[in-house]
């Protein structure tokens, strides 16, 4: 049995054991050459180590050996120790920090965030290993495999499970992985780039709720509606747990472009030409307010002013002023008055639209005068597309419309005088903020 202060190839002493197992170990060491910390991982071969795990040992050596980035621990040296039982021995970097399921543990969850910029600088590694020839995948990424240094870098550890090439389908294969973390594909043999973006997405899952994986039910999208994340991170966290691989992010590469993109929108808001259109964005809030025209109730009212006077002028002469005004207003109340209620409720202009979005549901409101008149309410979730539109009836008059599910929903502000631009300058603002990821992501730029 190994032990601390233990000397290895007469160089690495053995300072404490960092994990163990059956016929394997991890310990912190001391290179007595460089005075650094190192870590030195063995592996005891004998009859009842499998060789497989002889075969993922060696891999992962050779494959350290090859990597070339500042967030990956680095390679230093491969030994064989023959101790009455035969040792495999690895020496690569050690990085000082936490790992992020100890600060899971600590600090409970994290920060929204907290978990973007993990994504990114997680994603950047991704795309360093996945653009490789052949890719690498790492197959276990977990909390436990994230160090946080002191400097706040994220490091991906372990390569213990590493391939360096996709895996045939109707090979032989050896099952690797952590269960909750390991997508459906990588259960049945078949490895690829999308396995590791599935592997982060549930990691980031882990952080953002408290709740690992394996019992949080991932795959129904209903079971994310207490996610206290944006609409935009949400989706993009959708995308990345993907069960089925084809629907998921296809590289690193555009899955970074697209979390950096969710990023951006949030703090861009369009200038419009008509000022009284009203947008509050919020991280966890979105409010639209068209109001309705003023001239709708303007011309309405000098209609009516008109009118009375015209019926009340031939009584001007023989009636006290008291009679005099209360003509006039019952004029207007008994003549006009159905002439602008139904004026009202036939044009689109005086209607004013209220759009309210949190992550968990949308409403849109239709209100006269202030007073409620129509209002729908759906899931935010189901939102999958929000865009400009022509009126069918108007030729030449813009409007938006809202898909969710199986409803579409029509806003047509054309008493605002609304151009083609400025409505689709609408939709993007709710695209934006709701991280609606556009199709062009799924080309390499």
């Amino acid at each position: 049995m190994l032990q601390s202060a233990q000397l290895l190839q007469n160089r690495y002493r053995l300072d404490r054991p960092l994990s163990q197992a059956a016929g394997r170990e991890t310990w912190l060491a001391t290179d007595t050459q460089t005075q650094e910390q190192v870590v030195v991982k063995l592996l005891a071969f004998s009859d009842a180590v499998q060789w497989n795990r002889v075969r993922l040992f060696e891999r992962e050596a050779a494959i350290l050996r090859q990597l070339q980035h500042d967030r990956i621990p680095q390679y230093r040296d491969q030994f064989c120790l023959d101790d009455r039982l035969l040792w495999f021995g690895l020496v690569h970097d050690y990085i000082p920090g936490r790992s992020l399921k100890e600060e899971l543990s600590d600090r409970g969850k994290f920060s929204e965030d907290d978990v973007r910029a993990i994504a990114i600088s997680v994603l950047e590694v991704l795309d360093y290993l996945h653009s490789l020839n052949p890719p690498v995948l790492h197959r276990d990424i977990k909390p436990s495999n994230l160090i946080c240094s002191a400097d706040n870098q994220i490091y991906l550890i372990d390569f213990g499970t590493v391939q360096d090439r996709i895996a045939k389908e109707g090979a032989t294969f050896t099952v690797v992985g952590t269960y909750g973390y390991v997508p459906l594909e990588q259960l049945g043999g078949r490895t690829i780039p999308a396995s590791d973006l599935y592997a982060l997405g549930a990691t980031l899952m882990h952080l953002l709720t408290g709740i690992a994986p394996a019992d949080l039910p991932l795959q129904d999208s209903r079971s994310l509606v207490s996610l206290d994340a944006s609409p935009a991170l949400r989706r993009w966290l959708l995308r990345m747990i993907e069960p089925n691989f084809d629907r998921r992010f296809t590289s690193a590469k555009l899955a970074l472009a697209a979390l950096r993109s969710t990023q951006k929108t949030q703090n861009i808001q369009h200038k419009f030409v008509n000022q009284r259109i009203k947008i509050q964005k919020a991280p966890h809030r979105f409010r639209l307010e068209l109001p309705m025209s003023y001239q709708v109730i303007v011309l309405p009212l000098l209609i009516a002013g008109m009118i009375a006077l015209i019926f009340t002028l031939p009584i001007h002469s023989l009636a006290t002023a008291t009679l005099w005004i209360y003509g006039i207003w019952l004029t207007a109340l008994l003549g006009v008055l159905p002439l602008f209620i139904f004026w009202l409720l036939t044009l689109p202009d005086a209607i004013a639209t209220q759009v309210k979005i949190n992550p968990q549901q949308f409403e849109i409101c239709w209100k006269l005068l202030g007073i409620p008149i129509h209002r729908v309410r759906g899931e935010t979730a189901e939102i999958d597309r929000v865009y400009s539109t022509t009126n069918r009836v108007k030729s030449g008059q813009f409007g938006i419309g809202i898909s969710a599910g199986i409803h579409e929903y029509r806003l047509s502000p054309t008493g605002l005088k609304l151009d083609a631009e400025d409505c689709r300058k609408l939709a993007a603002e709710i695209a934006d903020w709701l991280g609606l990821i556009e199709e062009a992501y799924d080309a390499e730029n």
